[in-house]
């Protein structure tokens, strides 16, 4: 008989860790995704109305996870399960972003449970490691579930394609210029949160589905990365865009050295480009196709060894 798996996610992408659990004999995995408000993404949050919408979702989640074996992925999410995780062993916990701050909870709960808590990337591991000064689980890339590109697909050689959260810190006016400057022109995918991008050469293409959007950016040879340095979770940064872009063929330019992506830069330089040396950059078809499947073969082994140590 199989054994029953909650899946509690603090996301709308799916992702590959679900599909390895999901393919195998001996699990039977129920999702649940949980949302947030409406207004949450906005520049009008309620956050009374926040509260009530998440607690609705929690009360039934956090009797399951004292009792069933649970995967608890994203980073709040796991925050609020803290206890049910303490409470019963058969609790996994991805933390899928760093918190600005640890609170005293935060340390008691996290150092205990370190066996089973699990990072999103080499480097988080690293610095959660250091920091508390304990072995943690392991980590689990955020691969997301992404379907297969066409290789010859023509695609647009003179623009850039950016998705992701559009503001002022992830794209100051620098690095719009700096793209101009390069003879480029970038398109836009996501939400804005107060930006006038009339003030840019840009175009905006607005808000897609996940599919949309990978659809979208297969038809681009070039796609941005960019994240602040100034703090430690978009530093030690682990996107998701990573995979969608490397998966569509796409060369990822990286606006700043990001300790999360600074190895990536030094192992794929066909894969990784800085904005600053686009110019220098010039794209092989056979040495990014090998880059490639290195980067894909490399992150799936990681998954693939986290996954199996689970349950």
């Amino acid at each position: 008989m199989k054994r029953r798996i909650s899946l509690v996610k603090w996301a709308t992408f799916e992702f590959k860790f679900e599909e390895i659990l999901s393919s195998t004999k001996e699990y039977d995995m129920e999702t649940v995704s949980l949302t947030h408000h409406s207004s949450w993404f906005s520049d009008r949050k309620n956050y009374a109305l926040e509260f009530a919408h998440l607690l609705k979702q929690f009360i039934p989640i956090f009797v399951k996870a004292l009792l069933c074996r649970t995967i608890v992925f994203g980073t709040n999410a796991c925050r609020i399960l803290y206890i049910p995780a303490f409470c019963n062993s058969k609790v996994i916990l991805i933390i899928n972003e760093i918190p600005s701050k640890f609170n005293i909870i935060d340390r008691i709960f996290l150092k205990h449970l370190s066996s089973r808590v699990y990072l999103s990337s080499v480097e988080r591991l690293n610095h959660f490691e250091d920091l508390f000064g304990t072995k943690f689980g392991g980590v689990v890339p955020n691969i997301p579930i992404m379907t297969d590109v066409d290789l010859n697909q023509t695609k647009y050689e003179n623009k850039i394609i950016y998705a992701g959260l559009i503001n002022s810190k992830r794209l100051p006016a620098e690095v719009f210029n700096t793209i101009d400057n390069c003879g480029y022109i970038l398109d836009l995918i996501g939400p804005v949160i107060n930006y006038k991008l009339t003030n840019f050469k840009c175009d905006y293409l607005g808000v897609l589905t996940q599919d949309m959007s990978q659809e979208l950016q297969s038809k681009y040879r070039f796609a941005l990365l960019s994240y602040m340095t100034d703090d430690i979770n978009n530093d030690l940064c682990a996107p998701i865009k990573v995979y969608e872009y490397v998966n569509n063929y796409c060369v990822c330019i990286c606006v700043n050295d990001n300790k999360g992506l600074v190895n990536y830069i030094s192992m794929y330089p066909n894969l990784f480009v800085r904005l600053n040396d686009l110019n220098e950059y010039t794209f092989v078809l056979d040495d990014y196709i090998f880059e490639r499947n290195e980067f894909f073969r490399e992150e799936n082994l990681i998954l693939d060894k986290s996954v199996r140590t689970f349950f």
